[in-house]
């Protein structure tokens, strides 16, 4: 991390950041950056991942923040330099990869995740007999595999976890989004 650190702070291109959009989770994790490293960094939004991977390969910009499948199929063709993760835990399929918190960046600890969503008002019946036929799906041995190769990591959980985990996230997304005043569009 201090390598790219020092490089967004010397290095003969003008420093930026790509997210995959204004207000998404790498936009978040840029400003983060920007804030616990003390770098200016202005910020490139792009219409997703794709148009951001492109110019961030090309050297448009200077670093950018990535799927987590995105990242491990960059490293193994190594068109891109993983210096960090964002999650709490090194990816399995990247381990000598550090975490940021790790490179001594702190507040990175928020993670991408997956959910099926019912309407308002759905029986409840329906809704607990959906999460059950899903965690039993993502616990067939070849369904949690295949998951595991795109960097998911299948963990099914109850409908009042899932509820818990999205008023958690809004609520510290909403804050982060307040603290470095994005302006959704």
């Amino acid at each position: 991390m201090n390598a790219l650190l020092a490089g967004l702070k010397t290095g003969s291109t003008p420093p930026s950041y790509g997210s995959f959009g204004t207000g998404s989770t790498g936009h978040i994790f840029g400003e983060l950056l920007k804030a616990s490293a003390g770098v200016d960094l202005p910020h490139v939004p792009y219409r997703g991942e794709g148009p951001m991977l492109f110019d961030l390969i090309s050297g448009r910009v200077t670093t950018g923040f990535v799927s987590s499948a995105t990242a491990a199929a960059r490293y193994k063709d190594r068109s891109l330099r993983i210096f960090a993760v964002t999650g709490p835990h090194r990816l399995a399929s990247l381990p000598e990869v550090p975490t940021l918190t790790e490179s001594g960046l702190q507040g990175y600890d928020l993670v991408g995740w997956c959910g099926l969503f019912l309407p308002k008002g759905a029986p409840a019946v329906v809704l607990q007999k959906i999460a059950a036929d899903a965690r039993s799906v993502i616990g067939q041995s070849d369904i949690a595999a295949r998951l595991r190769v795109l960097e998911i990591e299948p963990t099914g959980t109850t409908p009042a976890d899932f509820a818990r985990l999205l008023r958690n996230d809004h609520a510290r997304g909403d804050a982060l989004i307040k603290t470095f005043r994005i302006e959704l569009e």
